[in-house]
């Protein structure tokens, strides 16, 4: 799998995703500020993705299981802060070519916000509302 992220930022994005060599590298020709992003291509990897998007980093999960693994991880905070986001989780089913490369287009991508609310629903449920 072939990912395009933005590095540098305040706020770092993925602008693109696929796991075609010729049309990543089509994509990553477009990007006019190539020294503010990387190509990276990770191995053992297929759709669909989730992507895990905490402290302006990524990281790339393809288990529901490690997702889960990952979440019952998680440290509550306060449990009544409804403010409280401890990360973001995005679901990446295809592959995500945007139009205007090298723009953040993330919030496209279907994704939540894992806070306290979503946080015990999944834990109760042991399933990612997706």
């Amino acid at each position: 799998m072939l990912i395009i992220e933005s590095i540098g930022k305040r706020r770092n994005f993925i602008a693109g995703i696929s796991d075609t060599k010729t049309k990543a590298e089509d994509f990553w020709s477009l990007i006019q500020d190539k020294e503010n992003f990387r190509l990276s291509e990770i191995k053992e990897i297929e759709f669909p993705i989730y992507i895990v998007e905490s402290l302006n980093q990524f990281e790339y999960l393809n288990s529901v299981d490690r997702i889960l693994q990952k979440i019952k991880s998680i440290e509550v905070l306060n449990p009544d802060d409804g403010e409280a986001v401890y990360f973001n989780l995005y679901k990446v089913d295809q592959e995500f070519l945007p139009e205007n490369p090298g723009i953040d287009r993330m919030g496209i991508l279907p994704h939540i916000h894992i806070d306290n609310e979503h946080l015990t629903e999944i834990l109760k449920n042991d399933l990612i509302p997706f």
